[in-house]
């Protein structure tokens, strides 16, 4: 089992569900509503101009099996899941 984890926009939850059951992925998956930093180095370049940096976002966890997990990262990976998108396989 693989855990996947993807900050992704929450405009793109749907676009991302569908496709996992098109795609046949039948894994545990799990949402947090969180705040990201598409570029932190930005963010300290406007610090100083008091704009708000943070971006609302969806992390969601998903549990595959090996074999589902290429299949997983390369739904989150396509440019309907790109704003946010941070993503990350873990043993």
């Amino acid at each position: 089992m693989k855990k996947i984890e993807a900050v992704i926009d929450p405009a793109a939850l749907e676009a991302v569900k569908l496709h996992l059951v098109e795609a046949g992925i039948d894994g545990r998956l799990t949402m947090t509503e969180v705040n990201g930093i598409e570029n932190l180095a930005r963010f300290y370049e406007l610090r100083a101009t008091s704009q708000d940096q943070w971006k609302p976002c969806l992390k969601i966890d998903l549990i595959v099996s090996e074999r589902q997990t290429q299949s997983t990262v390369n739904i989150n990976n396509s440019q309907e899941v790109r704003s946010c998108r941070s993503s990350g396989v873990a043993e």
